[in-house]
């Protein structure tokens, strides 16, 4: 009767596998950007009402210091908790007409540690965030997430000490 138990088991566990890897051959294979789900509409196909968006692997840039003109500089991956972490996007790939920025500071947990919006101008060239002691850092690993008119457009990978 054991033996019987486990074969029944084994079936359903090597069923359950199939199932899921399903379609995984229908996968894209990776490319230099970063793919992201937004919640945007729906086109008929897609499932979970998420559609796959590409992102610039290089489009944030987040570091300690601010040149005048609001973009991040002396990029860097790792901080202490002491210091003031910027994130800006620039480079002329705001929308001209304007819109609303959006950042999300996320902890190596899942849980978003501070969430803000900023207004773009008409004409604005950069929008810069920044992330501190203050907004609940601690050490760990973190990332940031930048997205214009509610479209992610980068994603940053750093590390507090």
């Amino acid at each position: 009767m054991p033996r019987l138990r486990l074969f029944v088991f084994a079936t359903l566990a090597a069923f359950v596998l199939a199932a899921c890897n399903e379609g995984a051959e229908d996968m894209p294979a990776a490319t230099s950007k970063t793919e992201r789900p937004t919640g945007a509409s729906t086109p008929s196909g897609v499932s979970g009402g998420l559609n796959p968006v590409s992102v610039d692997a290089n489009a944030i840039a987040v570091g300690t210091q601010v040149n005048g003109d609001v973009a991040v500089r002396a990029d860097s991956p790792q901080f202490t908790v002491n210091d003031t972490v910027y994130a800006s996007y620039s480079e002329g790939r705001l929308p001209p007409s304007g819109g609303n920025a959006r950042v999300y500071w996320t902890y190596q947990d899942g849980r978003t540690h501070k969430e803000e919006t900023a207004k773009i101008e008409p004409g604005q060239q950069a929008v810069l965030f920044s992330f501190s002691a203050a907004d609940g850092m601690k050490p760990g690993r973190y990332n940031v997430q930048i997205d214009i008119n509610m479209r992610p457009v980068g994603i940053v990978d750093f590390q507090i000490r």
